[in-house]
């Protein structure tokens, strides 16, 4: 039978290596994400996706930058995620956002347009739509690890070219 100071001991231990164990599966999340991945798609107007994600301060955030547009024109700028449940919140902002000054952080909000999330080997980025207890998230585009090449044209499907 142990002793009741063995027992506390070990508890005591086990408790104080629950911080370190929980920073450390937390930052295996944002290394997973780090790195490019890319959308590329000529069909239509084409469209085509980036998301640069690097490590940030803690070990879980992230920093980065994103674009997301079609031959026509599109969106690009900066992100701050927090990492939370294997999903990386993401707050996107755009150049314009950022032009008086402004800081791109996510910090605590609650209300981050999108997440990012690893689906087997593609970043799948989910976008909310909606607005309060009526909105949802819901699948934009699965991104793959670094630069795609978008398909030729001619094997784009008959609705979609």
């Amino acid at each position: 039978m142990r002793s009741t100071v063995q027992v506390v001991t070990m508890l005591l231990a086990a408790a104080s290596l629950s911080p370190v164990l929980a920073d450390t599966a937390k930052s295996a999340g944002v290394a997973q994400l780090e790195g490019k991945w890319s959308y590329a798609s000529d069909c239509n107007f084409g469209h085509y996706a980036e998301m640069e994600v690097k490590p940030g301060a803690t070990a879980t955030t992230a920093t980065g930058n994103w674009s997301d547009g079609t031959r026509n024109g599109g969106e690009a700028g900066e992100l701050s995620g927090r990492f939370e449940g294997g999903k990386l919140y993401v707050l996107l902002c755009t150049e314009d956002d950022l032009r008086d000054g402004s800081k791109c952080a996510i910090g605590d909000r609650k209300d981050a347009g999108a997440y990012l999330k690893l689906e087997g080997k593609k970043l799948s980025w989910y976008r909310y739509f909606g607005q309060g207890a009526d909105g949802k998230y819901e699948k934009y585009v699965d991104l793959q690890r670094g630069t795609m090449k978008p398909a030729p044209e001619d094997t784009c499907p008959a609705d979609k070219n």
